[in-house]
């Protein structure tokens, strides 16, 4: 098999994930919430039992989380394994450098100064704050001591969230930009010289097959790690919610409902940001292949017939696969509070 080699132009794709990201924080702070203007005083006194049961739900998302992330390592990886061209892994690990930077920005900020902007404020920073500073964790019996992730701090509990959420952007950058990039290898082509030009169609479907093939993997995995991520995000979101008095709780969720939905379409917009150019690209060599085999009077009715019967293209059964992987995370986020909680 050729060696395959992905055009420089192409991983400039990574930069619609980075920004769409810019665009959700942008949005955030210019049209949505940025501190639900919620007071703690509808929070329940002395029930630090209701925030470690919250806690134990974050801790139980992470660490599915984590397994998710180490699946997208994995096929990045063994796109990486694949025959490509020494220029090709080169850029492939620059890319995936490039949409670290931001994620590894925000992380910065956040440890630099510990009042920064941090997304649990979307929740009510006050409600939040006062209800994790209940919270007794057995392993911080003085603001002094530390644990895995940072110091233990005056509220062990919120030291949890703050840090774990950091901790969370790193993984999830990594988990994502490995998708993204894995997706920016499927659109390497065959090196051709010195194959017999009767040998160079077959070498191209081959090529194009496999790369059809890989894609539609890393779309099922780049929704299952968003889709997993939405969990997360409803895991943290949720975790003071059986502290709030349950004459305030109804009105609390419904306002974090469209917070919720917020994160929902952002994760699937970072999935389509980097899966559509993709997709469409594979999708334009596909036709030109069948032009080709086919000569330039065909019809476009043989082409694609041409095109599903060496599974260069999908039928409407394949099409509703992908559109439910695509909108994995606008579903957890409207089915999460059921399903998981």
């Amino acid at each position: 098999m050729a060696p395959r080699d992905v055009r420089p132009v192409y991983f400039l794709i990574v930069l619609l994930p980075v920004g769409v990201f810019v665009l959700q924080g942008w949005l955030v702070q210019t049209f949505g919430v940025p501190d639900l203007p919620v007071s703690a005083d509808i929070l329940q006194a002395n029930v630090p039992h209701l925030e470690a049961q919250g806690r134990m739900r974050f801790l139980a998302a992470l660490s599915i989380y984590m397994l998710v992330a180490v699946v997208a390592a994995t096929v990045l990886i063994e796109a990486l394994c694949r025959p490509l061209t020494r220029r090709s892994r080169v850029l492939a690990v620059a890319a995936l450098a490039v949409l670290a930077v931001p994620v590894a920005l925000k992380v910065w900020a956040h440890q630099s100064d510990p009042n920064s902007y941090r997304g649990y404020f979307q929740m009510g920073r006050s409600l939040v704050e006062a209800a994790l500073a209940q919270g007794v964790v057995p392993g911080c019996t003085a603001p002094t001591d530390r644990f895995i992730l940072g110091p233990c701090g005056e509220a062990p509990a919120l030291e949890i969230l703050r840090h774990g959420l950091d901790f969370v952007n790193l993984v999830a950058g990594v988990a994502v930009g490995s998708m993204a990039v894995a997706s920016i290898l499927c659109l390497g082509a065959p090196q051709l010289a010195g194959l017999r030009a009767e040998d160079q169609p077959a070498e191209k479907l081959e090529a194009l097959q496999a790369n059809a093939a890989q894609l539609k993997k890393t779309l099922y995995v780049s929704s299952l790690v968003l889709s997993t991520g939405m969990f997360l995000a409803l895991s943290w979101m949720h975790w003071p919610l059986e502290m709030i008095a349950k004459d305030h709780r109804k009105d609390y969720e419904t306002a974090l409902g469209g917070t919720e939905l917020l994160f929902g379409v952002y994760f699937s917009l970072l999935l389509l940001s980097f899966y559509l150019p993709v997709s469409f690209l594979l999708d334009l060599r596909a036709r030109r292949l069948a032009g080709a085999a086919l000569g330039a009077g065909s019809g476009e009715t043989k082409r694609r017939a041409w095109a599903v019967e060496n599974g260069l293209t999908t039928d409407f059964q394949q099409m509703l696969k992908e559109g439910l992987a695509i909108a994995g995370p606008v579903l957890a986020a409207l089915t999460g509070g059921v399903a998981l909680f």
